[in-house]
């Protein structure tokens, strides 16, 4: 029978993995697999986290949607699970945030993600802005024809090399 998880109301991901993993078990087999393997059939938890947008981001505010999900996986999984989460997308909008607030913000992500021994891994998105569809994430600006479209440095680029060692 599927496993009873409190889901929280707030859209960390949980609502959406707790029903994934509740019709996994009553319409896939999932307890079969889990029975057969050891475990349900998902080799890590991936979650998009765009948090705080326009401000400089809270430490308790992420912490607590990584360990909302995580709690729903590990209610599923067992506390044993050696699942983690995978931050697939994360990022501050410039001109949304101010270009040493979006370093700011990349810089404390990435520390919150090292504390975290279930976080195997974040991705910034996106290495440079993209005007045409507004996308202003980068790490770099759009650029333009006179700079073959290479864009200039943004504070959150020198930010990134710090915060992951590249």
């Amino acid at each position: 029978s599927p496993t009873a998880v409190a889901i929280p109301a707030f859209a960390s991901g949980a609502r959406y993995l707790g029903a994934t993993y509740r019709q996994g078990q009553a319409h896939a087999g999932w307890d079969e697999v889990r029975g057969r393997l050891g475990s349900y059939p998902l080799d890590a938890i991936g979650q998009h986290l765009y948090v705080d947008q326009g401000d400089n981001v809270s430490a308790t505010t992420l912490r607590g949607f990584l360990d909302d999900l995580r709690g729903v996986y590990v209610a599923f999984e067992g506390p044993g699970t050696a699942k983690g989460t995978l931050v697939t997308e994360f990022g501050w909008t410039n001109p949304g945030v101010a270009a040493p607030v979006q370093a700011d913000n990349l810089q404390s992500a990435f520390a919150i993600f090292r504390a975290l021994p279930y976080v195997r891994g974040a991705f910034w998105f996106t290495v440079q802005d993209i005007p045409e569809a507004s996308i202003h994430y980068g790490l770099r600006s759009g650029g333009d024809p006179a700079d073959g479209f290479a864009g200039a440095p943004k504070l959150s680029l020198a930010a990134y090399q710090s915060a992951t060692g590249r």
